[in-house]
C-alpha cells in the first residue's frame, strides 16, 4: 500500500500533471458556478439543454439537468487521470496527452455552457 502512495506522489509532483489537474478542476467549478448563477431555477420553467446549428434547439428539460455538463466533465476528468496514472510509469507522453486532453475537454465544455447560458437568457 505504501508503494501505491509513493507512486501517486511522484505522479502528482509532475508539474504538467498537477497544472492540468488544477486547471481542469478550476474550469469545472467555473462551469458549475456559471450555470448555477445564470440558469433560472424555476420548477415550472423549462430550459434549453442542447442546441444544434442545423436543427436549432433540439432538447428542452428541467433546470437541474443542465448540471449534467459539469458532471460529464468530472467523469472525463476522473477516467483520464486514472488512465494517465496507470500509464505514467510506462509512457509519460501518452500520460501527458491524457491529462492535457482533460483541460481541452473542459475548455470545450466551458464554451458549450456559455452558449447554453446565452440561449437561455
Amino acid at each position: 500500500m505504501k508503494l501505491f502512495n509513493i507512486h501517486l506522489r511522484v505522479f502528482l509532483r509532475d508539474r504538467f500533471v498537477l497544472l492540468s489537474l488544477i486547471l481542469s478542476l478550476f474550469f469545472n467549478l467555473l462551469i458549475s458556478l456559471l450555470l448555477f448563477v445564470k440558469i433560472p431555477h424555476s420548477v415550472d420553467e423549462l430550459v434549453v439543454l442542447h442546441y444544434n446549428i442545423y436543427f436549432s434547439i433540439d432538447l428542452i428539460g428541467v433546470w437541474w439537468r443542465i448540471f449534467l455538463v459539469p458532471l460529464a466533465g468530472l467523469a472525463i476528468l476522473f477516467i483520464n487521470f486514472l488512465l494517465s496514472y496507470i500509464i505514467y510509469k510506462q509512457n509519460r507522453v501518452i500520460s501527458y496527452f491524457l491529462t492535457g486532453g482533460v483541460v481541452m475537454t473542459h475548455l470545450l465544455l466551458l464554451i458549450a455552457s456559455l452558449t447554453l447560458i446565452y440561449i437561455n437568457l
